[in-house]
């Protein structure tokens, strides 16, 4: 078999017709893509639907290519097959006989595997398994059910649990970083329909009836012990560490009688002025773990949209609520 001309080749590829086979996946993936990004938002999927669509697509390109490049070889081997006929009785090297044989042979496997049929066949059951996944993702969510199971479900809370939130640790030494980062996440965990953070003056009038400093640091062994005494299941700790020039926020959701960790969350800021975006994902990663729809949580305002995206002024508000609410001082 001799080696196909220029133009065989150009012949193979016009009939593979690759670029119209390339310009209607392109436009068939974008199709699919905007129907699952429609779907994400209305059925309030989890946010890696999208994403594992994407990697599906981009490993059905090379398939969908190469089956179109090997039907095309097949269509255009009677073409090729007559003009090596004409050239029958040329001399040949017996040493390309195994390289032709080999040859030979991987375009027999390709033509038995790079069908159309299976090419379809194959991309139908890679959304079926997609969907699949994320059909028992879903159900192991709302049963309570392993790592994905809401906390709801599971019965480790109640719903509308009315929950304490200890001060956010600094590791950094800013404390006022610390009083912001707490009042930002306390905003925003406020738009939970799941959780009721209880507010600082409702925790002023208990340290007092505890006998307690208001003033003193609200640390997460204080809030379980205000949680203890008022029969709340749950309280929030969280802590903030140095990471170059950004920030890693974490949180942890731990029940007050035992002292277990329910589950923990942590999010990175690439500096200070992503602060308040990471504290958004923190709190969204909390909403979520505990069983709040993620539709409901998607359709809430950013949070630097219902508090500020200034760290600075978000110190200045959190230090204002102290004054005000811990320290009754209305006139500082």
């Amino acid at each position: 078999m001799t080696p196909p001309s220029q133009g065989q080749l150009w012949t193979t590829v016009r009939k593979a017709r690759l670029i119209q086979v390339l310009a209607v996946y392109v436009g068939a993936s974008f199709v699919v893509l905007q129907a699952i990004d429609v779907l994400t938002e209305q059925l309030g999927l989890p946010d890696w639907v999208f994403p594992g669509a994407v990697v599906l697509l981009l490993i059905g390109l090379p398939i969908i290519m190469a089956t179109a490049l090997v039907q095309g070889i097949q269509a255009a081997a009677p073409e090729r097959a007559g003009a090596e006929s004409a050239s029958e009785g040329a001399p040949t090297s017996t040493d390309a006989a195994p390289a032709s044989l080999s040859g030979g042979e991987l375009h027999a496997v390709a033509k038995h595997w790079l069908t159309w049929k299976k090419a379809i066949l194959g991309g139908v059951l890679a959304f079926a398994l997609l969907g699949g996944t994320v059909t028992a993702y879903t159900a192991m969510r709302v049963l309570g059910i392993g790592p994905v199971g809401s906390l709801v479900a599971a019965g480790a809370l109640e719903k509308g649990e009315r929950t304490v939130l200890a001060d956010f640790r600094s590791q950094t030494g800013d404390s006022l970083l610390a009083a912001a980062v707490t009042e930002a996440f306390r905003i925003d965990v406020a738009q939970s329909q799941l959780i009721t953070i209880v507010q600082p003056n409702q925790i002023n009038g208990i340290l007092r009836r505890m006998e307690r400093d208001p003033n003193e640091p609200f640390d997460l062994e204080l809030a379980r012990e205000v949680a203890i005494r008022e029969g709340y299941k749950a309280v929030i700790g969280g802590e903030i560490n140095a990471a170059g020039a950004g920030y890693v926020l974490s949180a942890q959701l731990i029940a007050s009688e035992s002292g277990d960790e329910l589950a923990a969350f942590r999010a990175t800021a690439r500096d200070s002025t992503a602060v308040i975006g990471a504290i958004d994902k923190l709190s969204k990663k909390m909403r979520e773990r505990v069983g709040e729809s993620l539709k409901t949580i998607r359709a809430n305002e950013p949070l630097e949209t219902v508090t500020t995206s200034s760290l600075e002024a978000l110190h200045l508000f959190s230090r204002a609520l102290r004054t005000l609410g811990v320290e009754g001082d209305v006139e500082t």
